[in-house]
């Protein structure tokens, strides 16, 4: 029996100085009884469908949409959640391009001071993110066992298969995260700022997965991996011109999204308010 369908809101994002405001539309969800691709069929690459997805995001550039209310922007933002690879159903479920593309339109729209737009994403998926795996080996070999925290390459290597088995091969795509030191060849901020953006582009990021009901989380990744020369050139990365690899955002599709139950500290005990009375005169 077809299981009922539910709408479900998807974010689009605008900058400010500030703040980044969550707009979002509900969507129609795929049924749970929907049969599942396999996962070459979910990954052959298909130009008519493609250009039907680029289609669709245009069209949507060119519709206003209103934006939501503080009550839904709270909501969803209170509903972000990392939910990782052990938690994912695996691998199968085809994330469509559509989808994917929204992620990445969400962050697009991140606050980035002179409009530098330092972030830069490469998506991995299929076999593609094999690409990933043997470039974080190839990264390892050639560094020092000082640069692996004192592990012989093969104590790593052993690891690392556990990893691949009980955390990457469970996940659908990988997004690279990215920061080019300097985006704008007449423009060099301090460095900070243009973490900060890129920081703020992921956390948009998160949020359009959240409003599509994807499980999805920013891992930081193998450390010695990830900034090592071989995955600088398989990102197209300078590590000369300072550019940096970040860690990858994870996607997959779970369960337990929307379910995971998460709470805050109050936000009294982490502000504090000046506020000052005219000083009173004689």
């Amino acid at each position: 029996m077809e299981a009922p369908r539910w709408q479900r809101l998807w974010l689009l994002c605008n900058a400010s100085a500030s703040v980044v405001l969550a707009v979002a539309l509900w969507r129609l969800r795929r049924t749970a009884a929907a049969p599942l691709p396999s996962e070459e069929e979910g990954r052959e690459e298909h130009p008519a469908e493609e250009k039907s997805a680029q289609g669709a995001m245009e069209k949507r550039k060119r519709t206003k949409v209103p934006i939501p209310s503080a009550d839904q922007t709270l909501a969803l933002l209170k509903g972000r959640r990392s939910i990782f690879p052990k938690d994912y159903n695996g691998r199968g479920r085809a994330i469509a391009d559509e989808d994917i593309q929204l992620l990445l339109e969400g962050a697009n729209w991140a606050p980035t001071h002179k409009r530098t737009e330092p972030w830069r994403f490469v998506v991995f998926r299929g076999e593609g993110m094999n690409r990933v795996l043997e470039a974080t080996v190839e990264g390892n070999r050639a560094a020092s066992t000082e640069d692996r925290g004192g592990e012989t390459f093969e104590a790593w290597f052993a690891d690392w298969e556990q990893s691949v088995e009980k955390k990457w091969k469970r996940c659908d795509v990988l997004i690279a995260l990215s920061m080019l030191r300097q985006a704008q060849p007449d423009k060099c901020l301090p460095e900070w700022e243009e973490l900060s953006a890129v920081a703020c582009a992921v956390q948009n990021l998160h949020l359009m997965a959240t409003a599509l009901g994807l499980a999805g989380y920013w891992s930081s990744w193998n450390v010695t991996g990830r900034d090592s020369e071989a995955m600088a050139k398989l990102l197209g990365l300078s590590r000369e011109a300072g550019d940096r690899c970040l860690g990858f955002f994870v996607l997959g599709s779970s369960d337990l999204v929307g379910k995971v139950r998460c709470g805050r500290g109050s936000i009294d005990e982490k502000t504090r308010w000046i506020c000052s009375d005219p000083v009173a005169g004689g």
